[in-house]
């Protein structure tokens, strides 16, 4: 053989070893690519579900330059706006109530929300805990409080909520797997998102925190008064 000939085979050898490990390369990094954004969101969410009581002394934020008897009488103002958000709970005492007003893809949002199910479970027993939506990070904010709207038509507010809180940052995809899994379908959910009656119920919410001067999430009301972000040790103190 050649020297010629020797030097093409081995040329060719060569670029097809690294023509096969670049393109295994490739499919690597874009499968990493993929994955990345999913563990991250994983960390995320294991990191707050492990920390909450450390996160929340951190995090209150959204301080109003309201004076007290500004806030007292928005309170008394609209009071039965505020009331009238949802709840799994029919009845109950209005004025003993928690109302809550939360984005999905907020991490003190979910901070709260884990807490009031295991750190202050037994301390508000048996009081109401009102949701309003309110939306404010994202567009995927938006598509996932649309969907909890629905979900609250349907019966399955609760469910859909736990759910959402449950992933770091929920998509409009994440709610119609849920709606799947309880048996309806993407059209179906889609009709009920798009219809004038959600439109208005999420307005109504966003409007309310609007004359509330409630401009961050989560925000509180409990006992006359606005806790504006997340602090536990605060929204115990409120609670007595």
């Amino acid at each position: 053989m050649s020297k010629l000939k020797i030097e093409n085979f081995a040329t060719s050898k060569f670029i097809k070893e690294w023509g096969v490990f670049g393109i295994f390369l490739i499919l690597t990094l874009g499968v990493l690519w993929k994955l990345l954004p999913l563990y991250i969101d994983y960390r995320i969410s294991l990191y707050i579900k492990n920390n909450h009581s450390y996160i929340s002394d951190l995090s209150a934020r959204g301080n109003s330059s309201l004076s007290k008897i500004d806030e007292l009488n928005l309170l008394k103002k609209y009071r039965n706006e505020i009331f009238d958000g949802i709840s799994d709970i029919k009845g109950g005492d209005l004025d003993r109530s928690i109302v809550v007003f939360s984005d999905y893809n907020c991490s003190f949002c979910k901070s709260a929300e884990i807490a009031f199910g295991n750190d202050l479970k037994k301390v508000i027993n048996g009081r109401k805990i009102i949701y309003h939506e309110l939306p404010i990070l994202s567009q995927s904010s938006v598509d996932v409080a649309k969907l909890a709207i629905v979900a609250n038509e349907l019966g399955l507010y609760k469910g859909f909520r736990a759910a959402m809180i449950e992933i770091a940052h929920p998509t409009e995809q994440d709610g119609f797997a849920f709606f799947q899994k309880a048996g309806f379908s993407r059209d179906r959910i889609i009709k009920l998102r798009d219809s004038d009656r959600v439109a208005e119920n999420l307005e109504k919410d966003i409007q309310l925190a609007k004359n509330l001067k409630i401009e961050g999430t989560p925000a509180i009301i409990l006992n006359g008064e606005i806790l504006r972000g997340w602090n536990e040790g605060a929204f115990r103190k409120l609670l007595f």
